[in-house]
């Protein structure tokens, strides 16, 4: 098995022109995933253009070439297809945290992003409720104007004005659940293995890409009533409250406008509130039915989004390339798009998990430049993994002490000052009149033998009573400071500005799932390399892979040991002692650091002895055995 590895490398070939760029084969399948999204979209709009329509007459209502087919195409371009693109624009794939509540606060307002989500979703709803109004009947007294008796003029509609307020409304409601939800954010799964022969595995957030497509929306749409309704009552509860400071204004312009319109009744008063038993149960179905068309087609992006990186043939997204090794290096060296960068870790995982043929192919592939294929790959690895390093390793550090310029006279300007002559002391002194007065003790001891001047640290030395030094003032300011801040800290007013270690960490590690498939990647490639690596390529690096793990795997287990939790987060302090403080982005990570990091050890500790490892790898390996790793 081991002799394999000491087969000869072939002579080189005359190296291969740039490979196609991952991005280039998955921006087509990411093409074809949001338009069965934008058909998962449609098929909401169409059923409930049919909800809403008149339905007098049943085939009409149904006809898709009718005026319900003719509400669903207006519905899917102008509510359900804007809530999509802005779900494009916002796409990232790393957690976006923030140090206390009122910081992201203070980063919303003065952020675009937060006021184009509020207008798309006002304007979708917008849409939405004009539809409904213009599908009702005359008896549901929702238009714009309200006809009178034969001798009576035209009076305007408040229930509609209403109606119109309480769209935008709940756009402003579903606008804010997007911002605090994140939906812009894609969460990959994460922690996530590849079934296998050996050990199939189903774990945390990686369920739903397991099942098809069409599995992990029907799992998922269980969820859509309960949410839908939530955000329902919510929105149709307090929306009568949010109508009155504005109901004046609102009546009066709009009021205005239209006598130049309609010859409308004179009287400018306010008629009765216009929410009722009848109004409030109808506003409270039109939310449901907007949250319901928004849930799904959210659900739809996030089901087909965060699939298996696997074309509808089956193959994965570099199998499509005519290199394919060269165009998944590609992927995993683009940083700067990571989206892509995250899918192709996820593929390379999956690869080493599943196809022995790629494997060694990756083993095989030595004619390139800079490096061979592992190579590359396992630089980018190592490369994610020294991330985490470098990030966590400054947390805790005391900033570097600030460099004092001491100013120190020049000989030529101390010779053109002269000193001035020292004060005689007399013996009998008229103010002094005791020559063992701790008055005239002080004066003794601060003047000069020398004629120089005496400095002001000198004569603070000399005091009888010494001063406290500007640190310990600092220290016992900054604790009283503390103590009167903790009750407030602890009430619900002072949560939004606890400075959260939960958040501090989702900052230092923001898309931990890429390290994860990172280290379950190269850790397969390199335990399956001892029976598929015919040139010995990978074992030439296990030593610097082991330390790096090592090194991972060390920095991880300091910060969770002692994270650096800020005074203002005294909950977290208070979980701390009681040992029930969990970080969940360090534990993930370190728990595959170690499993791949037992993986190996056991692979190469039977042929430890017959390898050309160093003493240092070998020492690393046997510790590992005999520590047994969990």
């Amino acid at each position: 098995m081991v002799s394999s590895i000491s087969r000869s490398i072939p002579s080189s070939t005359p190296p291969r022109s740039p490979p196609p760029h991952y991005q280039t084969f998955l921006t087509p399948i990411l093409h074809r995933r949001f338009a069965r999204a934008c058909l998962v979209g449609f098929a909401a709009c169409y059923v409930e253009s049919f909800v809403i329509s008149n339905k007098s007459s049943f085939f009409w209502a149904i006809f898709p070439l009718g005026w319900t087919g003719f509400k669903a195409v207006i519905l899917f371009f102008l509510s359900v297809f804007p809530i999509l693109i802005l779900r494009i624009s916002q796409l990232h794939v790393g957690a976006r945290s923030y140090t206390t509540v009122f910081h992201a606060m203070k980063t919303y307002i003065g952020s675009f992003s937060t006021y184009s989500t509020l207008l798309t979703h006002s304007f979708a709803s917008l849409v939405f409720v004009f539809l409904y109004l213009w599908s009702g009947s005359r008896e549901d007294r929702l238009g714009f104007i309200i006809e009178g008796k034969s001798y009576e003029r035209p009076r305007l509609n408040e229930r509609f004005l209403y109606m119109i307020f309480f769209a935008c409304y709940t756009g402003f409601i579903q606008a804010a659940l997007h911002l605090y939800e994140d939906r812009g954010r894609l969460q990959l799964p994460h922690l996530y293995v590849w079934p296998s022969e050996v050990e199939p595995t189903s774990v945390l957030n990686a369920e739903l890409s397991q099942l098809s497509p069409k599995a992990a929306f029907k799992k998922k749409f269980l969820e859509v009533p309960s949410g839908a309704l939530h955000m329902a009552l919510v929105s149709a509860c307090t929306a009568p409250f949010a109508y009155m400071p504005f109901r004046g204004v609102v009546w009066h312009y709009t009021l205005a406008t239209a006598k130049t319109f309609y010859w409308l009744n004179r009287s400018s008063t306010l008629p009765s509130f216009p929410v009722g038993a009848g109004m409030f149960i109808r506003s409270l179905w039109l939310s449901f039915l907007i949250g319901v068309m928004w849930q799904i087609s959210n659900i739809a992006f996030d089901v087909y989004f965060t699939q298996k990186p696997l074309s509808a043939d089956g193959k994965t997204v570099s199998e499509k390339s005519p290199d394919p090794n060269g165009t998944l290096v590609t992927g995993l060296k683009a940083s700067q798009a990571p989206l892509t960068q995250m899918l192709a870790f996820w593929e390379l995982a999956y690869l080493s998990q599943n196809s022995a043929a790629r494997r060694k192919a990756i083993y095989t592939d030595i004619n390139r430049k800079p490096a061979n294929i592992f190579e590359q790959i396992l630089n980018q690895a190592l490369s994610v993994l020294g991330e985490i390093d470098l990030k966590l390793a400054d947390v805790g550090k005391p900033p570097a002490p600030t460099a004092v310029i001491s100013i120190t006279p020049s000989s030529t300007a101390a010779s053109t000052i002269p000193s001035p002559p020292p004060i005689p002391m007399s013996p009998i002194s008229p103010l002094l009149t005791s020559p063992t007065s701790p008055t005239r003790k002080f004066l003794e001891g601060v003047q000069s033998k020398d004629g120089s001047t005496p400095t002001l640290q000198h004569v603070i030395q000399k005091l009888p009573y010494q001063p406290p030094s500007i640190a310990e003032v600092e220290a016992s300011a900054t604790k009283s400071f503390k103590s009167k801040m903790e009750p407030f800290l602890s009430s619900p007013w002072g949560s939004m500005f606890r400075q959260s270690i939960h958040a501090t960490t989702s900052q230092l590690l923001p898309n931990v799932g890429l390290q994860i498939n990172a280290v379950q990647a190269i850790s397969r490639l390199v335990t399956s390399s001892l029976m598929e690596d015919e040139f010995g390529i990978v074992q030439r690096h296990a030593s610097t892979l082991l330390a790096s793990f090592i090194s991972t795997m060390g920095t991880l287990e300091k910060y969770l040991a002692s994270p650096p939790i800020s005074w203002t987060d005294v909950e977290a302090i208070q979980k701390q002692e009681k040992g029930e403080l969990n970080l969940v982005e360090p534990h993930l990570l370190l728990s595959a650091l170690k499993e791949g990091f037992k993986d190996m050890a056991t692979a190469y500790a039977p042929h430890i002895e017959k390898m050309q490892l160093s003493p240092q790898t070998k020492k690393i390996i046997l510790e590992a055995r005999e520590r047994s790793l969990p």
